[in-house]
């Protein structure tokens, strides 16, 4: 899904977004209940609505887990990044040092997508897709049986906390 593209349009798209003024509208169309569409990668419709959420929002932990082929965890390596705002995130795929399997097997080193990639000179992104950073701990699920995997914050990929 196209989300947005990096130009001056963008800051008064995510001005009016933090307002709540697109709120409603962007969260109809987050949840598939509208013809398409997508809310600003980094921000959940649950921040800025109250009593609608996203489609995933009813799936359990017992379920992501079920449903995914692999479940790692495993820090971020280095790579290629897209900057929004003062923020790099890794542009997709990234790179990730798996430090144990939950569920599955594979490589020491996997590649992943992320919600945000650099075409050009724009940014695209995904509503669900996850954005991570260089040297961040990561629990990743996907479904995917090659890489690079797929993944999103609804199949319960998240970040870790640092120890």
């Amino acid at each position: 899904m196209e989300l947005w593209r990096r130009r001056s349009a963008r800051v008064r798209a995510w001005r009016l977004w933090a307002s709540g003024a697109l709120a409603i509208p962007l969260a109809v169309l987050a949840c598939g209940c509208g013809a398409g569409g997508s809310v600003p990668t980094g921000v959940t419709v649950a921040d800025r609505t109250t009593g609608i959420a996203a489609s995933c929002a009813a799936v359990t932990a017992a379920e992501q887990f079920q449903d995914a082929r692999f479940v790692f965890d495993g820090t971020m390596l280095g790579g290629r990044e897209v900057v929004l705002g003062r923020t790099r995130f890794l542009n997709s795929p990234a790179r990730v040092r798996v430090l144990r399997y939950l569920k599955g097997r594979g490589p020491s080193v996997v590649r992943v997508q992320t919600g945000l990639r650099a075409i050009g000179n724009d940014v695209v992104g995904t509503s669900e897709g996850i954005e991570p950073r260089a040297g961040e701990r990561w629990r990743i699920y996907t479904e995917s049986a090659r890489q690079p995997f797929a993944t999103t914050i609804c199949s319960g990929s998240r970040r870790l906390r640092s120890r």
